[in-house]
């Protein structure tokens, strides 16, 4: 099965800077109890694929501690990033999605 390498910048809405990146959030980095349960959740699917976090960032074409950092909630996940990661662990994105969001409160602090 080939893997999907992409190339991604998350962007969150500032009303004084249209565009700027929310993993810094304009110095202050921000961590959510969602981000942390789908990084937990992508970390055990890894392990239950038996792949290693270095052979993960070799088949996304990133370096290991982006898969670090989103394994720890550190970094958010944007859909074709998780569509890349699911397919690299040779995973059905949907099911990989479905297992995952099962265990989310009806709402998330995003």
């Amino acid at each position: 099965m080939p893997y999907v390498k992409i190339a991604y910048v998350d962007f969150a809405y500032n009303s004084s800077a249209p565009f700027v990146e929310s993993a810094t959030n304009m110095g202050r980095t921000v961590y959510t109890e969602a981000s942390k349960k789908l990084g937990l959740a992508l970390a055990e699917a890894r392990r239950e694929a038996g792949v290693l976090q270095e052979d993960l960032a070799e088949r996304l074409g990133k370096d290991q501690s982006v898969v670090s950092n989103i394994e720890r909630g550190h970094r958010s996940v944007g859909v074709l990033e998780f569509y890349a990661i699911a397919r690299a662990l040779q995973v059905e994105p949907v099911e990989l999605f479905a297992r995952i969001t099962g265990s989310f409160p009806h709402q998330i602090e995003i």
